[in-house]
């Protein structure tokens, strides 16, 4: 548990995580739909990112798990819908677009950059 949020449950690795499991904690906890639920993930980067500059991505070992990722994704949304959902995944700016297109169109998102330099004192554009 996070001090700062006493009801969050952090789910850990996704790929030794069930989603039949998880839906059925949700229901148990909220029955009525009636809560947001937020799925935040921080799919691994070496495969994608500019310092490598790899062009394979999700060919890769560690860039695959993303498809890991976005594939149990789906399951899990099939598995609770009538559920409102908001997917929030970090990663790095990536060295191919067709990459960054892959992945926002895999998550039905647009992509936004970051840099932690707005906010702290490492300069790393996310």
């Amino acid at each position: 548990m996070h001090e700062g949020y006493p009801d969050l449950i952090p789910r850990g690795d996704f790929l030794k995580d069930n989603n039949q499991q998880l839906a059925t904690e949700i229901a148990a906890i909220d029955p009525s739909k009636q809560c947001t639920i937020v799925i935040t993930a921080g799919t691994p980067c070496p495969d994608f990112s500019v310092v490598t500059n790899r062009k394979a991505g999700t060919s890769l070992p560690e860039g695959n798990k993303f498809v890991q990722f976005a594939n149990g994704l789906d399951n899990l949304k099939g598995l609770l819908q009538g559920r409102k959902l908001i997917v929030v995944a970090e990663n790095v700016i990536k060295n191919d677009p067709a990459g960054c297109a892959y992945m926002s169109k895999r998550l039905g998102a647009e992509p936004v950059v970051f840099d932690s330099a707005d906010s702290s004192l490492v300069s790393r554009a996310r």
